[in-house]
């Protein structure tokens, strides 16, 4: 209801007023004394929005309200305890939004504040630092990241890290210790073994990716963006059309005809000489 009531034609200045509107309604629940508090963090989305709304077109200020609309329902349940926590989170909200309008630079700014306040919130950061071409610094945050979380999450930024822009092989290698022993303990984590299997395709690594893509498959045989990324690059090896043909029917058996499987069909139409029947599905 909330997105319907968002028309996409709102000028920067309405944008601007429909999330401080949405500011003040929820602060005016919130204790005194803890206002003022909130409203310094609550602030630094609204400078975001701003400076963002004035150069989008119109579908992209519709998305920033509609964020923005977000970012104050999650404020209004968490203004009664303003934690470091929650403040790195509206900071890194901030950053999402800028970020979703390929504003690297503006989003860089509250990215860094929500890793300065909690150093668990530290994807947006390594991601953002990769699509500005500061790829050696996105992979210290995330091996830095490694050193206390022990999870697979430090690897998942790692592979998302690896795949933005221009990687060198010495980037892969940095990453290769760390990957191997993650994959090694988290072997039951499907998020962790697909973001590697990416990782290796865009590397040029197929036989790894294949591997990987297979081992995934048998955690979720029915995940439909994994079948489409692995019919995606079985349909760039040579004598693989038909098994790259089979996996992204599966998908479409699952999904339905969502226009972006018909789309990885028609690419591996076109790369196994089928670019006539290409063209009904595109």
């Amino acid at each position: 209801v909330v997105l319907a009531s968002v028309r996409s034609y709102l000028c920067p200045f309405e944008v601007l007023h429909f999330f401080q509107a949405c500011v003040r309604r929820f602060t005016h629940q919130a204790r005194a004394e803890k206002t003022s508090i909130a409203m310094e963090e609550v602030s630094a989305i609204n400078t975001a929005i701003a400076a963002a709304a004035p150069i989008s077109p119109a579908s992209s200020r519709f998305r920033i309200a509609s964020e923005a609309t977000l970012v104050s329902g999650e404020y209004k349940n968490t203004t009664a305890e303003m934690t470091d926590a929650v403040k790195a989170r509206l900071q890194s909200r901030a950053g999402v939004i800028l970020g979703n309008q390929k504003l690297y630079a503006l989003a860089e700014k509250y990215f860094r504040r929500a890793h300065e306040l909690d150093s668990k919130n530290y994807l947006g950061l390594a991601e953002c630092l990769a699509y500005l071409n500061k790829k050696a610094e996105a992979i210290d945050v995330c091996l830095t990241a490694a050193e206390t979380d022990n999870t697979s999450r430090p690897v998942i930024g790692l592979c998302t890290v690896l795949m933005v822009g221009e990687t060198k092989p010495e980037d892969f290698a940095r990453c290769e210790s760390l990957i191997s022993k993650s994959l090694a303990k988290h072997t039951e984590e499907l998020q962790l073994v697909f973001s590697v299997a990416n990782a290796r395709f865009f590397q040029g690594q197929v036989e790894e990716a294949t591997a990987l893509y297979d081992r995934a498959l048998k955690l979720n045989p029915r995940d439909v963006a994994l079948l489409n990324n692995y019919a995606a690059m079985l349909g760039e090896i040579p004598n693989r059309g038909s098994d790259a043909i089979a996996k992204i029917d599966q998908a479409i058996d699952i999904a339905g005809p969502h226009p972006n499987l018909l789309d990885t069909k028609a690419m591996i139409l076109v790369n196994n000489g089928r670019a006539g029947d290409s063209i009904k599905l595109l």
